[in-house]
């Protein structure tokens, strides 16, 4: 029963991990096509972000790959001491794993 909360609860968090830059894409995007946006810089700006939002989309699904790979035995993960202090932005888990081929 534990296995399948947690399993619940990933799906839930990813699901949230992919819906926020998706929704960033899309609106940006649909204010671009509808020509909403006229300023270059302003342009320019909306076009960074979409790819910021594009980039952390697949490093998202490159680690969801990798955990995958891993439960399946394919992988291998190392425990490292890491003091979260230090950290400078946001801690993701798979930042506290390090992932090597098996």
């Amino acid at each position: 029963m534990a296995v399948l909360r947690l399993k619940s609860d990933f799906v839930s968090s990813v699901s949230h991990e992919f819906k926020s830059p998706l929704t960033s894409i899309k609106s940006l995007a649909e204010r671009l096509r509808d020509g909403k946006v006229k300023d270059s810089d302003r342009m320019k700006q909306y076009f960074s972000v979409i790819t910021q939002d594009a980039d952390r989309s697949a490093r998202l699904v490159t680690k969801i790959l990798d955990f995958s790979k891993i439960e399946e035995g394919k992988r291998e993960y190392e425990f490292e001491e890491t003091d979260l202090g230090k950290a400078g932005e946001p801690c993701e888990l798979s930042h506290l794993l390090k992932i090597t081929k098996s």
